[in-house]
């Protein structure tokens, strides 16, 4: 019985540690988390392990790290099937020792996913349940088709002329279950981001900015999405939301596009994008919007205090790229509508002056003019 680590750089093997180098359970803890240091995962590195008993049983740095970020380092044994009670106190002891490691040195924000709200941790626990399931059952499928294979080449060797042709075959099967689960969990990064994008109307770095930059192994759990996101917006993630909505409408003005009060309106020149249909119709231009979309995120957040954008009002923008009439006044929210105009103004009208005058002063908009001559 042994342990094997396996380190790989820009998903090619690099290298290996040896079969006599690793034989308990305490050193594989060790040296996993000294390895885990000097080849970390930003700089191209993977890591996974095996253990070896009569036969390979293979999990990977992430689902180490989590259990060892986790404090439950007992876990990590039960990976490889190692319970022997008189290893149990040790491992403890060591991992304990593991996690403090890693928590000083690297500094780990463990346990990420306490800081959401029961909404959120149920609907993550939700999704990530149902990756679970479909990990393991392709997980399982590779090890079944390798270990059957095994045995049928044990018992009735393959012949020399045959042998590249078998080989190739088990190998393009396992390579597209192997890049199934690399589907899966990028799938489980997308929607997990998505959910809080749409939520609390958050902009962030997500995990994958392009396919291939980071190793998507499987998860043991979502904390790692979670400590991504938190780790740029802090853990309120109502609180930051609410301030990037703030801070996105207040950067969409400039000198040409100073927003002016009156009575019960508020005009900004120059302010959305229009495309014309040969003539035939005149639509908002379905890219270059951003300044209406968070504009209508700020009033959403001033009318109804929810930085999630009701759906009615996500489909009356989706109609607007699609036709526009410009002799109409569009309502967008129970006190205000929008009336768009060719020159690519818009005019902001209130049910009342009392309420244009609100909104105006909840986003400070009377200093724009003053910053943008400053900042001349």
């Amino acid at each position: 019985m042994y342990y094997e680590i396996n380190i790989a750089l820009n998903g090619k093997h690099l290298f290996a540690t040896h079969k006599r180098s690793i034989t308990d359970s305490e050193t594989f803890l060790n040296v996993f988390a000294i390895l885990n240091k000097k080849f970390p995962e930003k700089e191209g590195y993977s890591l996974s392990a095996e253990y070896i008993p009569e036969r390979s049983i293979v999990t990977f740095r992430e689902a180490i790290l989590e259990q060892i970020n986790a404090g439950t380092p007992d876990k990590v044994i039960e990976f490889f099937g190692e319970n022997e009670e008189n290893k149990t106190t040790s491992i403890n002891f060591f991992a304990r020792e593991t996690i403090n490691t890693i928590a000083i040195n690297e500094g780990v924000e463990l346990n990420s996913v306490n800081q959401l709200t029961t909404e959120d941790k149920n609907y993550c626990d939700t999704v990530f349940t149902r990756y679970s399931s479909h990990i393991t059952h392709v997980s399982t499928l590779i090890n079944t088709i390798e270990t059957r294979n095994d045995e049928y080449e044990s018992n009735q060797p393959v012949k020399e002329e045959e042998q590249f042709f078998s080989l190739s075959k088990i190998e393009k099967a396992t390579e597209a279950l192997k890049d199934t689960l690399e589907s899966l969990t990028e799938s489980l990064i997308i929607k997990l981001e998505n959910y809080f994008i749409k939520k609390y109307c958050l902009v962030f770095k997500s995990m994958i900015p392009e396919r291939g930059c980071i190793n998507l192994n499987p998860f043991s759990s979502y904390d790692s999405i979670i400590r991504n996101i938190t780790e740029q917006t802090g853990n309120d993630l109502l609180q930051a939301g609410k301030e990037q909505i703030k801070n996105r409408l207040l950067k969409c003005f400039y000198r040409n596009r100073i927003p002016a009060l009156k009575g019960n309106k508020i005009t900004i020149p120059d302010f959305i994008s229009l495309d014309e249909h040969w003539g035939e119709r005149i639509s908002l231009n379905y890219s270059y919007n951003s300044g209406l979309e968070n504009l209508i995120n700020a009033l959403n957040l001033f009318l109804n205090d929810s930085t999630e954008l009701p759906e009615i009002i996500t489909g009356k923008l989706i109609d607007w790229k699609r036709t526009l009439d410009l002799s109409e006044h569009y309502t967008a929210f129970i006190d205000v509508s929008f009336k768009f105009f060719k020159n690519r103004r818009i005019d902001v009208l209130f049910s009342s002056p009392v309420i244009a005058r609100r909104f105006w002063n909840y986003y400070t908009l009377e200093i724009i003019e003053k910053l943008i001559q400053e900042n001349d």
